[in-house]
């Protein structure tokens, strides 16, 4: 899987949020993407994603030497960040129910999945109580057990203490392997691992 972006820009009004962004990314790599809170990182991000269109120029994404339509690359995106809501109303089991019937799972069944969260106990507790850490890490869980050649994470320590960091490090290692895996954070720790690092200020007017 290879994403390519040609001259990216957007704005909102009469301001531009990033300018000019030529990037090539590939498979078996992690990228970081890193800059400063409200510098933009959350709205390249939905741009790589296909919830928003860039204001001038185009992205591709490509698999196995053919063009994927922009209106089919959710099929091949798992998408997590702090904006992003999850059912409260439902148990931890529900949500998995739910999410891996429109994606399949690099996991081989839903005990395993909630072992490897390490939420046994709370497996039957609707996610309204669960605290905000492990609310993060089921939002993480579904992206990074969901099998896509793409992999989307913004912000991906938030909420998490110390214990749930390292949880989340270790699971991306377990992870990424063979995927495309893009990290957005003001947070080093959050990209540690990553082969290259780019910085959302250089995109700037």
């Amino acid at each position: 899987m290879e994403i390519s972006l040609n001259q990216i820009s957007k704005r909102f009004g009469y301001e531009w949020i990033f300018k000019n962004v030529n990037l090539e990314l590939s498979s078996n790599n992690i990228y970081g993407l890193k800059g400063p809170n409200g510098s933009g990182k959350s709205t390249l991000m939905q741009v790589f994603s296909g919830h928003l269109s860039p204001s001038e120029g185009s992205i591709e994404y490509i698999s196995n030497n053919k063009s994927i339509a922009r209106e089919n690359i959710y099929k091949h995106i798992s998408f997590s960040g702090p904006y992003i809501d999850i059912i409260n109303q439902f148990t931890l089991a529900e949500v998995l129910n739910f999410h891996f019937k429109f994606k399949q799972s690099l996991l081989e069944s839903q005990n395993a999945m909630i072992q490897m969260m390490q939420l046994e106990k709370s497996k039957n507790k609707q996610l309204a109580f669960y605290s905000s850490g492990m609310r993060q890490r089921v939002k993480l869980a579904l992206s990074l057990f969901s099998d896509t050649p793409i992999l989307l994470l913004d912000e991906p320590s938030t909420n998490l203490d110390q214990k749930g960091i390292i949880w989340y490090q270790e699971m991306l290692e377990k992870y990424s392997k063979n995927r495309l895996v893009l990290v957005a954070s003001n947070e080093a720790r959050d990209y540690k691992q990553a082969k290259s690092v780019f910085n959302i200020e250089d995109y700037k007017n």
